[in-house]
């Protein structure tokens, strides 16, 4: 029998990670209202969960208002966040929705963040990373101040095992054509993707290669939410991202490279396969260091991302529908603190020195 749980929806319920965080909440005895562009998609999901579903596009602002109604709080799924965050921030803030996504890129959540005094005057909240993007490594971030109150300096390293979704590579095509990021004395700068190697154990006992990932979105949130003032970011990429990176043209079918690359882009499956992610898993690093050069860390090892982003999003969910808000634009670190650590079950959490 399902809980009783205020009405929320589920924004891009039907693309590969929502669907995922679909059937996650409906095995949990949550009862979102499905939501998104594809009504045939939607209709489909609705009828194997048992749930209800609305259609609107987001630029159709009497529509968006429409499929908001009775609404306490939206999740968008929907990527690139780009495109989907603003507008459904916005409608959320219209209609007096809290707002939560999963983003996990810098532009689209500070995006979302210079909608903070509209929805600080409506009592509304905007929080963006709520999957793997944000509120995992933020977590760590948090944990990191509570050992060490004195760091501002942090080095954050991602990893991921199996295969990736084509909405993930479209986002990541879709970063290469915005500017990328470091976090110095405060302020983001620009840096490049693949400019600094980083060696990371994540705690298997061996090294792996991990490279400037200049577009997290934890360089900007783990900035405003928790007083950091210099954050790298690092990130394990598949071997064909090399070649994205050093030439992005590659993306659009560019010369020989660009034409193979569309070719394997047409093979990829939408996802991995159910059976992939029990097999895969994930991992955060993270590591801080004082102004007297003393250190503290820990690492994370969780499922496949797009489950973890599943529980980690639900979690929120959860919080926010049982009163843990705060009022305007406002980050995992802020609102959580180190609670997913310990909240997230998924998650296997290991303190370093």
């Amino acid at each position: 029998m399902s809980q009783f749980r205020p009405s929320w929806l589920l924004y891009g319920a039907n693309g590969y990670t929502g669907t995922i965080i679909a059937r996650a909440a409906k095995s949990q005895g949550f009862e979102p209202i499905l939501a998104g562009r594809d009504a045939k998609a939607l209709a489909a999901l609705a009828a194997e969960l048992g749930l209800k579903f609305r259609v609107f596009e987001l630029n159709d602002y009497v529509a968006c208002d429409k499929g908001l109604s009775g609404v306490k709080l939206a999740l968008n799924c929907a990527g690139p966040f780009d495109h989907t965050g603003a507008p459904l921030a916005s409608a959320c803030i219209r209609n007096s929705v809290h707002y939560l996504d999963i983003a996990g890129e810098v532009n689209p959540i500070r995006s979302i963040q210079r909608l903070h005094e509209r929805a600080l005057e409506e009592r509304i909240m905007l929080l963006c990373g709520v999957g793997f993007g944000c509120m995992p490594s933020e977590a760590l971030l948090a944990y990191i101040k509570e050992k060490r109150p004195g760091v501002v300096s942090a080095q954050l390293a991602f990893a991921v095992d199996g295969g990736i979704s084509k909405g993930t590579l479209g986002s990541l095509e879709q970063s290469l054509k915005l500017p990328g990021y470091t976090l110095d004395r405060g302020q983001l700068i620009a840096a490049k993707p693949g400019a600094d190697k980083l060696m990371v154990d994540f705690g298997e006992g061996k090294k792996r290669k991990c490279v400037t990932n200049p577009w997290r979105g934890d360089l900007f949130t783990g900035s405003i939410g928790l007083g950091y003032k210099h954050i790298e970011s690092y990130s394990e990429f598949p071997w064909y991202v090399f070649d994205l990176f050093k030439k992005p043209e590659i993306a659009e079918g560019a010369g020989l490279v660009g034409k193979l690359y569309l070719f394997a882009k047409k093979q990829l499956p939408t996802g991995p396969s159910a059976a992939r992610r029990a097999k895969s898993k994930s991992y955060i690093w993270a590591e801080g260091i004082d102004e007297d050069g003393r250190k503290s860390g820990g690492v994370i090892t969780g499922p496949d991302a797009y489950t973890l982003t599943a529980d980690c999003a639900l979690y929120a969910v959860a919080q926010v529908l049982s009163g843990r808000l705060a009022a305007g634009f406002t980050t995992c670190g802020q609102l959580f603190g180190t609670d997913p650590l310990k909240a997230v079950k998924s998650l296997t959490f290991l303190a370093l020195a």
